[in-house]
């Protein structure tokens, strides 16, 4: 692929599966813009590019589209555990749909509808997530991956995830400040009272699942 920098405007006109916002430049050329919703008319630069489709970097909102909400995460602008917080519930229920009916259109017949099942509520859901944890001279690092890095953010609680979860999330933390992983987890799952479930991989130990 050619390899160039570019400031163009576009107009981004649905979700992909993955994340980013998809749109079209002035030649009717795809390009792929993380952090956009659809409506949003935005200005950025091309960093990577070929003959069908672009992959681009936002630099500014020109107009926000109607699907763009405020998100709700402190940390939204740092982590990389949830990419559509800034696209409100409705959109990102759609491109899900549209995203599900393409992957099984070769298995169900023509014209059979996939009808969405929607959230009770869309915060305080998840009941797994994968921690990872760095401890430095100077400081210690426990959260989730900054995007497309191993750079670990510094995350006291998490939105997403379940109630039991979330404890056991901000138990762990602090023991293993001062603690080995291993016996600062086995802790945290007596207070927890068997709410929760885990696993260390065995090398290196750098990273927990969590399950509630």
């Amino acid at each position: 692929m050619k390899q160039r920098r570019a400031d163009i405007l576009v107009e981004i006109d649905r979700l992909a599966y993955g994340g980013d916002g998809v749109g079209r430049d002035g030649s009717g050329r795809v390009v792929f813009v993380p952090h956009t919703a659809p409506g949003d008319a935005v200005r950025v630069i091309v960093h990577q590019e070929s003959a069908r489709f672009a992959k681009a970097k936002l630099t500014s909102i020109v107009t926000p589209g109607t699907a763009r909400v405020k998100p709700p995460c402190p940390y939204v602008n740092t982590c990389g555990g949830c990419t559509w917080q800034h696209v409100s519930y409705e959109a990102q229920a759609e491109a899900k749909l549209s995203a599900a009916s393409f992957a099984l259109r070769r298995f169900v017949a023509a014209g059979t509808a996939i009808e969405w099942v929607g959230m009770k509520q869309v915060t305080a859901w998840r009941r797994r997530a994968r921690f990872h944890f760095r401890r430095t001279e100077e400081t210690f690092y426990f959260g989730f991956f900054a995007p497309q890095t191993h750079r670990v953010v510094d995350i006291s609680a998490c939105l997403q995830l379940t109630p039991a979860l979330s404890q056991l999330m901000g138990g762990l933390r602090e023991r293993l400040v001062g603690g080995r992983p291993a016996a600062a987890m086995s802790r945290c799952l007596k207070a927890a009272q068997g709410s929760c479930t885990w696993q260390f991989p065995a090398c290196p130990t750098a990273r927990c699942w969590l399950r509630s």
